[in-house]
């Protein structure tokens, strides 16, 4: 999408305009991310009133900073000159996992930003989170053994495990492994 497209459409799914950044900035970051992507431009009025912003390099490492340690993207970040006047533009890709801010998940409707509420939440972490990176607190008895030994079996092949003592029970080889949250 080019900057004259965006800036003359309107705000929507995908694009945002903002006077300067703030959690509304970073809340529409979160929500970005969790939708469909998009792009903010910080400086411009709701209205496309072009207003400018001080993109000096201390205020966009602020941003960047910000970005990175609270919300862990890494949007792209660039200084974009509109009717002689500094915009920072913000472009946020979807991400195949659920991106927080402060602790609380945004989605995009239609033109606002939106906390997704608790059973919405549920459902949106089921369909957007792999099943590989989910953990829990499990005895080894209550794990698929056949599965178990598959996994040593491939890893062990690929040569990223050591091949277990002859004899050595499933419980010990998980340990030695240093598998995490198996109580054995």
């Amino acid at each position: 999408m080019t900057l004259n497209t965006i800036l003359s459409g309107t705000e929507g799914r995908t694009v945002e305009f903002k006077e300067s950044p703030g959690k509304p900035f970073y809340r529409t970051i979160s929500a970005f991310a969790n939708t469909d992507g998009g792009t903010i431009l910080i400086g411009v009025a709701d209205d496309r009133d072009i207003r400018g912003y001080d993109c000096s390099n201390d205020n966009v490492k602020v941003i960047a900073d910000t970005i990175v340690n609270k919300i862990q993207l890494h949007p792209l970040i660039e200084t974009i000159s509109v009717e002689g006047k500094n915009v920072l533009k913000v472009v946020v890709s979807k991400s195949a996992v659920p991106i927080a801010y402060e602790g609380k998940y945004y989605k995009r409707v239609g033109n606002t930003t939106r906390e997704m509420q608790s059973e919405e939440l549920q459902n949106f972490f089921l369909h957007s989170s792999r099943w590989d990176s989910l953990t829990g607190d499990f005895t080894a008895d209550e794990i698929d053994a056949d599965a178990i030994h598959r996994f040593i079996n491939t890893a062990v092949a690929s040569g990223r495990v050591p091949v277990p003592d002859e004899g050595e029970k499933l419980a010990d080889i998980l340990k030695r492994i240093e598998v995490k949250n198996i109580k054995v």
